[in-house]
């Protein structure tokens, strides 16, 4: 259903902007532009969703979520170039960074590499050279200088998905970048980069950018939606929730007193079952509202 919901609500969408561009869909005296549409969603999942349905009708969109950056698969897979760069001559951080997503060798590609004592030490120079770099011109001047020589915006732009991870890329190495001064050193700055992997948080700067500044349909997270208003609003799994499970210990509020309470298999089990579901469907209830 989730695909199919998917697919219908990007037909609309399509059909709805279409008019906009003819001039007979207007919002007030103007027409209907992309941004003037929001899509709402819970998850990550679902917002693929309506993305991928969206690219099958030529539309871009943005994903608007409170997930943080550091969250993102570029997230780990940058951990892992800086890995790389920052001990180059560790040949096992080598190749997990050229086998990353992010600098893309095939087994077969990293295989031929090995074999070729003569691209494998051009490989380890390389990085040699990007260590020098980071360590007398700064973390974003290597950065800089490694995605030109790898041709990494024209490769991620030519790929489903690519704006999003080179969004998600930059913004990573805006942060590095910004807390290199406060760190001591290439290792400080690593090692900083790692707890913030570990850490949880709702900052401003980690949060997800938007893909790009152009006007595109926006896909929001039901909670970060909150006070923003759309002209054009779809809700297409809103129908979607999950039940309390009947084999796992229920948490609810007792009556009157409203007192939180965990049931592991009470006597009273069956009647506090009600009770935490009714809990449940109040609150998607206040989620729709």
């Amino acid at each position: 259903a989730k695909s199919l919901l998917a697919q219908r609500t990007a037909q609309q969408i399509a059909k709805l902007l279409n008019g906009g561009l003819s001039g007979e869909v207007r919002i007030a005296d103007a027409s209907l532009l992309p941004q003037d549409i929001a899509v709402l969603v819970r998850s990550h999942s679902e917002a693929r969703e309506v993305q991928q349905a969206l690219r099958g009708y030529n539309i871009a969109s943005a994903y608007i979520s409170r997930d943080s950056v550091f969250d993102s698969a570029e997230a780990q897979a940058m951990s892992r170039l800086l890995q790389a760069v920052l001990e180059p001559g560790n040949e096992r951080h080598l190749r997990a960074t050229l086998c990353d997503a992010l600098l893309g060798f095939s087994a077969n590609q990293l295989l031929d590499a090995l074999e070729d004592e003569n691209q494998w030490e051009r490989l380890l120079e390389q990085f040699q050279h990007y260590h020098h770099q980071w360590r007398d011109h700064g973390f974003m001047a290597m950065f800089q200088n490694l995605l030109h020589q790898q041709r990494l915006p024209q490769q991620l732009l030519a790929s489903e998905g690519g704006e999003r991870t080179l969004s998600n890329l930059l913004q990573l190495a805006e942060l590095l970048q910004a807390n290199s001064k406060q760190q001591h050193g290439m290792e400080g700055l690593a090692h900083w980069y790692a707890e913030q992997l570990e850490a949880k948080g709702e900052d401003e700067e980690r949060q997800l950018r938007l893909e790009s500044d152009e006007a595109l349909v926006q896909i929001v997270t039901i909670h970060k939606s909150k006070g923003l208003e759309y002209p054009v609003v779809f809700l297409p799994f809103i129908y979607g929730s999950m039940p309390t499970r009947d084999n796992e210990p229920l948490l609810f509020h007792r009556e009157p007193d409203n007192q939180l309470q965990l049931d592991m298999g009470s006597r009273s089990f069956a009647d506090n079952y009600q009770l935490a579901d009714r809990e449940r469907l109040a609150e998607e209830l206040r989620l729709l509202y």
